[in-house]
């Protein structure tokens, strides 16, 4: 048995690194196409001309963008009946911004929000639960923002090939969304089945969004406000390297090449962005090295507003060792018994 187990282990273990390679390999991959496309130099010029007073706009916006983010995952956390300090909270997000960019993908950077949320007393699957809404909320902001300017965006984009597959992309996103959403409304018959143990655990967790609508149209427009400060990001960037765009223009554009830079293909993003940015941007009659160093420095924002997470992470190691007390995940004392969803104390609806 446990010659079986170690077997499993190495077997995880390739698939993981392999996948990691190959990640690396297309953002190394895209970035040396990119580079070969265009005068790379020209670009690191344009960075070097950026004003210090837009940097620091960009990270004032960038640092109201994590309050939000740390309002919504507050909110989201009441939705599975648990609540923590906001301090906490905004820790949890510092560390997972820093690992979203240090972990690969936002995938990474989740899985260390999940181990913060247990480290402070949460169950798994409550944690699990409130960072895979958290996600489907912000995807879902993201998509929103998308499909409100894809009237304007099929104006600017003329290429047909690129306007299907954003509107592809789009219809598959809401489609398992809507998938997933849908699974909260199963029959109760259907989720004790034994072989649909999986599903079963994702239609618990769906089934959060329709408890308490009003937490959950807030978190939905927390996440579109977010998205939207990456476009002022964006564009406060773009003009202060000369290009010549609008915040409506940049509003049209950048929330596809974002949605894009979300698959997780790449590093962090890292290429696919870069790409997007320059064929988008393109459209709109910027240059491309102002596009790359454009898509660079914003890439560079986040990466830098995500490092104090790694200090926070580094600092809390003794203050949250593993299997600490719970401090939010128990049900709440006036919580009838048997009126609680899944043991994390959810008064059923």
């Amino acid at each position: 048995m446990k010659n079986m187990n170690s077997i499993s282990m190495a077997r995880v273990s390739m698939v993981k690194y392999g996948l990691l390679a190959a990640k690396m390999a297309i953002s190394v991959g895209l970035v040396v196409w990119i580079a070969t496309q265009m005068k790379i130099g020209d670009a690191f010029l344009q960075l070097s001309m950026i004003s210090p007073t837009v940097v620091v706009a960009a990270t004032a916006v960038i640092a109201l963008q994590m309050f939000i983010s740390v309002v919504r995952n507050s909110v989201t956390l009441t939705l599975t009946g648990s609540r923590l300090p906001v301090r906490q909270v905004g820790v949890n997000v510092l560390v997972g911004a820093f690992f979203s960019q240090t972990m690969i993908s936002f995938v990474g950077g989740d899985a260390m929000r999940i181990l913060g949320l247990t480290r402070r007393g949460l169950p798994i699957r409550t944690a699990s639960a409130a960072i895979l809404l958290d996600r489907t909320y912000g995807l879902i902001g993201l998509l929103l923002l998308v499909a409100v300017c894809m009237s304007a965006l099929v104006k600017v984009i003329t290429d047909p090939a690129i306007r299907s597959g954003i509107t592809l992309a789009l219809v598959m996103g809401f489609s398992l969304t809507a998938a997933f959403l849908m699974l909260g409304r199963l029959p109760q018959s259907f989720r004790d089945l034994p072989r649909f143990g999986v599903i079963a655990d994702m239609a618990s967790v769906s089934r959060y969004c329709f408890m308490r609508p009003g937490a959950s149209l807030l978190i939905l427009a927390l996440s579109f406000v977010t998205n939207i400060f990456n476009v002022v990001v964006v564009w406060l960037v773009a003009t202060d390297l000369g290009a010549s765009v609008s915040f409506l223009s940049c509003l049209i554009v950048v929330p596809p090449v974002l949605f894009l830079s979300m698959l997780p293909i790449s590093v962090s993003g890292w290429g696919v962005r870069e790409g997007a940015m320059v064929v988008a941007f393109g459209y709109l009659g910027v240059a491309s090295d102002e596009a790359l160093a454009t898509s660079l420095l914003f890439g560079l924002l986040v990466l830098a507003a995500g490092l104090p997470g790694g200090l926070l992470w580094l600092l809390e190691q003794h203050r949250y060792p593993p299997g600490g007390k719970s401090s939010g995940g128990a049900p709440p004392a006036n919580t009838p018994a048997g009126d609680v969803a899944d043991g994390v104390g959810i008064p059923v609806s």
